[in-house]
């Protein structure tokens, strides 16, 4: 049977409790980074809680009284803040750059994707990376009129939403869902630092689509824990100081001091 999760006042009275340095993080996918990251870089000191999601996160912040001995950070992706600011209550939170911990990745990363695609791939994948920006856009100015955004119920690996081989979306799925093209503005601010407001998850699918759609059985794939690894591999070297996950690790390290 699966473990119960603890609740926000279960997981901050244990952390009340404890003197380890701790940073807690939202759930599986941050999980699985971070363990690569305190891997590669030997960051036995620190203690990586998993909450099992953003919101549980955000509660155990609000609900966290620290003693003096306490060592504690807490790590959470901007989500929708990246459009609306981080509110003020939760300034003393870690926060990424961009959407999520896999725009950060990528940010560090893109130039060796990139190297991954030949040519006819890469012209595919811009045109492709372009149309859904656009779509991811219709669906964030939804908010605008009050109405949520739906892109995370849709796959833009379902062919019914994006044909197999194909980078445009199918008509019918853009029509049932009323869509019309972004204001320039919030597609600017979605595309900028290296695509920083797509969704990461929606982000690497992109990736995904082109070796699905278009590499044989015999020829190399990358699964979304592949291509984090490789854009982590250039986000922590120590060449590069200001790579946006060498800038989190050090405000991590900074807050558990």
């Amino acid at each position: 049977m699966p473990v119960p999760q603890q609740t926000a006042a279960e997981i901050s009275a244990e952390m009340a409790k404890s003197s380890l340095p701790t940073v807690l993080i939202e759930g599986k996918t941050d999980a699985l980074i971070f363990r690569r990251i305190q891997s590669r870089l030997g960051l036995a000191e620190f203690t990586f809680f998993p909450c099992g999601s953003r919101s549980h996160l955000l509660a155990v912040f609000e609900q966290f009284r620290p003693n003096v001995s306490s060592r504690i950070a807490f790590f959470a992706d901007r989500d929708l803040w990246y459009f609306d600011g981080v509110p003020a209550k939760f300034s003393d939170v870690i926060f990424t750059f961009g959407y999520s911990i896999e725009n950060d990745l990528y940010f560090d990363g893109k130039e060796r994707l990139d190297e991954l695609l030949d040519p006819g791939e890469f012209q595919f994948l811009q045109i492709l990376l372009q149309n859904v920006c656009n779509w991811f856009g219709f669906e964030i100015g939804l908010r605008t009129q009050g109405m949520a955004p739906e892109y995370a119920k849709h796959s833009i690996l379902n062919p019914l939403v994006i044909p197999k081989q194909k980078p445009d979306f199918e008509p019918s799925f853009l029509s049932a869902r009323g869509y019309s093209m972004p204001e320039t503005q919030l597609q600017e601010f979605i595309q900028r630092d290296e695509l920083a407001g797509l969704q990461g998850k929606i982000l690497f699918d992109c990736f995904k689509k082109v070796f699905d759609d278009f590499r044989e059985k015999d020829q190399a794939k990358f699964a979304h824990s592949q291509l984090h690894e490789l854009c982590l591999i250039e986000g922590i070297s120590a060449s590069n100081p200001t790579s946006r996950i060498n800038q989190i690790i050090t405000a991590i390290q900074l807050k558990l001091q």
